[in-house]
């Protein structure tokens, strides 16, 4: 399976849960570099919509990191 359908499928039930899987700013960090570099920017939709499961979301924020993270 490739890796942007595995990301689907995992944001699926992770959004299904309702699970903040990055709680934390060091897994928020690594979470958007894991995606990036397995997905590129296909894998943007799906971390923004990871991301949103944390009550600390905050959209630009994360448009940002995940950017960067494509570009490093």
């Amino acid at each position: 399976m490739e890796p942007i359908s595995s990301l689907h499928l995992l944001t699926e039930a992770v959004r299904n849960a309702g699970a903040d899987i990055a709680p934390s700013y060091q897994e928020y960090i690594q979470l958007a570099f894991a995606i990036a570099t397995d997905c590129g920017e296909a894998g943007r939709a799906d971390f923004m919509s990871l991301c949103s499961l944390s009550p600390k979301h905050d959209s630009a924020a994360a448009e940002k990191l995940f950017s960067k993270a494509l570009h490093t």
